[in-house]
């Protein structure tokens, strides 16, 4: 036992994330790591907008699409799904687009904080 105890992790972490992301995800893993990882220090940012990591001293940033500043390392974890959604009147209206590029014609609401591309 008094090894395991010489062997805990301990110290501050800062984690930066979106708002979404963190609400949805991130709060109870890190609460979770928190409760097997006592002396543990856990600051979680949850935020839509790029932070400078450097000067916001956050170890780690966990981000919705491309990677933007080459400098940073990254490791790819999995998609997140995004979706389309439109009402039925608004379809008869306007068309129902088949693909993204069809968007451009359409009234939409952008989450414009997540860097993404459309074929």
């Amino acid at each position: 036992m008094a090894s395991l105890l010489q062997n805990q992790t301990e110290g501050m972490i800062r984690i930066s994330t979106s708002v979404a992301f963190g609400r949805r995800v991130m709060a109870l893993l890190t609460m979770a790591f928190m409760n097997i990882s006592p002396h543990l220090q856990i600051e979680l940012n949850c935020d839509d907008r790029y932070v400078n990591l450097e000067e916001q001293g956050v170890n780690v940033a966990l981000r919705m699409g491309q990677l933007s500043d080459s400098t940073l390392g990254s490791t790819y974890l999995g998609l997140n799904p995004w979706v389309v959604v439109a009402s039925p009147d608004y379809l008869k209206q306007k068309g129902n687009p088949k693909k993204p590029s069809e968007l451009n014609k359409h009234d939409v609401l952008i989450y414009s904080t997540v860097s993404i591309s459309l074929p």
